[in-house]
């Protein structure tokens, strides 16, 4: 694609498409740690800088609170929104005057202030919002029971985050700090947490969490250069120095040099610690470069060309992913063929523990029937944190887009499922012997077999019974004969006494 092409077609888009499209603004609240502890591990106020530098790279829409925290925590500085002079100010002398000076350590003080806060803080329906919990210690309240019962809040309260959308980010600053209690915050509520032991880690740690919140547009820095095209509104430098005596300088594209004493063409020069942030408003298209430090870079903008990059999920290890990039003008799909003419679309990636990822396997449809739309599939070998870029350039412009992403582990290998159980019943009968087949019988019993002794005491039982019975039927006859014959006899002697005969005795029965 000839870059002669891109003025004009950039033209035509925004005569089509209108304004610019503003991202979704942000919510934060970040909770400082000011117990007695933070005197010897932060000597030097860093983290007060690192707040300073977090502060001055949010967007003019997003809204800053800040709070501290120790045995009980405070609000110090309301949801405000802008990142304006007046703020910064605001923001940097309050955390200046903050003694550290507290004699406990209560997470839950903190992150209850911060819900209540957030919601009944009225906010457009597309805020993301997000708590910063920096602390170098432990949950401490004197005694175990103390600490049980806060702990327990806790857990019993990050349900609540989670539903409602708000992500905790937790910055353990020194080895005596519970990174293991703050990651398990940070995981309830999808978000992060970061170690920060040495003074720039601090720095880097509040960088880190401006990307992962606004994941603003970058454009690639190379060998301290960066390419600014027609569409970039404000550009936005970071600059790390090896120390705060060193000198930073900025040439833009005719040439001309500027450091931080300059305010020519608009420039905003702030130094934070071993940070320079150079903020340049409408930049002149060409090439800009960063002179005088070694350390690392970083371009931000504002612009009409933007870059996106969705991550579908499940995301697994073990199982291709896939990944839809997206470029967009003013907040509609860019069309225009001379403009994606020549396009290169890549997304790369690495984990916590710095294993790269293979690169993106675009699909036979990458360019899809969406205009400026792409598809791929990333396979991630195993799981953890992995932050992916994707990057979209051409001879003329380059865009680049950053997240972070947590890739589950594989899901188990199917086990198929258990046989029904056998419903239980009556045997079935044997088969019916045929006549061919000889049945022999049961065999006879032995001598000693129990069950010959059984049935003899079976027997004699009945026998004594029948003969019971016998000799009761016969007695009962017997009885029954005697008694009748006295009857007749007595009978014959009444009539012969009548008669004048004799009685005769009776005699035995024949």
């Amino acid at each position: 694609m000839k870059p002669i092409y891109l003025p004009c077609c950039i033209t035509v888009l925004a005569a089509l498409f209108g304004g610019p499209v503003q991202a979704a603004p942000v919510d934060v609240i970040l909770a400082l740690d000011h117990s007695g502890s933070m005197k010897r591990t932060d000597p030097n106020r860093d983290s007060v800088q690192g707040v300073e530098l977090f502060a001055d790279l949010l967007g003019k829409d997003d809204r800053l609170e800040f709070m501290g925290f120790a045995g009980r925590a405070e609000t110090l500085l309301p949801l405000t929104a802008g990142s304006g002079p007046a703020v910064r100010e605001r923001l940097s002398r309050l955390a200046q005057a903050l003694p550290m000076n507290g004699q406990r350590t209560d997470f839950s003080e903190a992150l209850r202030l911060a819900y209540e806060d957030l919601i009944v803080a009225a906010a457009p329906p597309d805020t993301r919002r997000m708590v910063v919990i920096f602390s170098d210690g432990q949950l401490d309240l004197g005694d175990a029971a103390a600490n049980n019962t806060a702990q327990a809040l806790i857990l019993a309260l990050l349900p609540e985050f989670r539903a409602v959308g708000i992500k905790v980010y937790c910055v353990a600053f020194s080895p005596e700090a519970d990174l293991a209690f703050l990651g398990r915050i940070a995981e309830a509520t999808g978000g992060r947490a970061l170690r920060a032991e040495r003074v720039a880690d601090i720095y880097k740690a509040f960088i880190r969490l401006f990307e992962e919140t606004d994941q603003p547009l970058s454009i690639p820095v190379r060998d301290g250069q960066v390419a600014v095209d027609k569409t970039v509104r404000e550009l936005k430098l970071l600059v790390e120095r090896d120390s705060e005596r060193e000198r930073i300088r900025l040439v833009d594209p005719s040439g001309k040099e500027f450091d931080g004493q300059d305010k020519a063409l608009g420039l905003e020069w702030r130094h934070h610690g071993l940070f320079d942030r150079i903020t340049v408003p409408r930049p002149a298209v060409g090439t800009w470069r960063m002179l005088g430090a070694a350390g690392e870079k970083k371009a931000y903008l504002d612009s009409d060309l933007d870059l996106g990059m969705e991550v579908h999920p499940p995301v697994r290890a073990g199982r291709p992913v896939e990944i839809t990039v997206r470029l967009s003008y003013r907040g509609q799909p860019v069309s225009d063929q001379r403009l994606l003419e020549g396009l290169k679309i890549e997304v790369t990636g690495h984990g916590e523990t710095g294993m790269s990822l293979e690169p993106l396997a675009w699909l036979p449809d990458a360019q899809t029937g969406h205009p400026g739309e792409f598809h791929g599939r990333l396979r991630f070998a195993a799981e953890g944190d992995y932050r992916l870029a994707a990057l979209a350039e051409n001879p003329v412009f380059q865009r680049r887009r950053e997240m972070s992403v947590t890739v589950l582990a594989a899901e188990p290998a199917a086990i198929p499922p258990p046989a029904a159980p056998r419903e239980e019943g009556p045997s079935p009968p044997a088969p019916v012997p045929t006549a061919s087949i000889p049945v022999p019988g049961p065999p006879p019993p032995t001598a000693g077999d129990p069950s010959l002794s059984g049935l003899g005491w079976i027997v004699a039982l009945n026998l004594v019974l029948v003969a019971l019975v016998g000799g009761g039927i016969w007695f009962w006859k017997y009885r029954s004969g005697q008694d009748k014959q006295q009857t007749l006899a007595l009978r014959a002697a009444r009539k012969s006494t009548e008669h004048g005969v004799p009685p005769r005795r009776p005699g035995p029965m024949p």
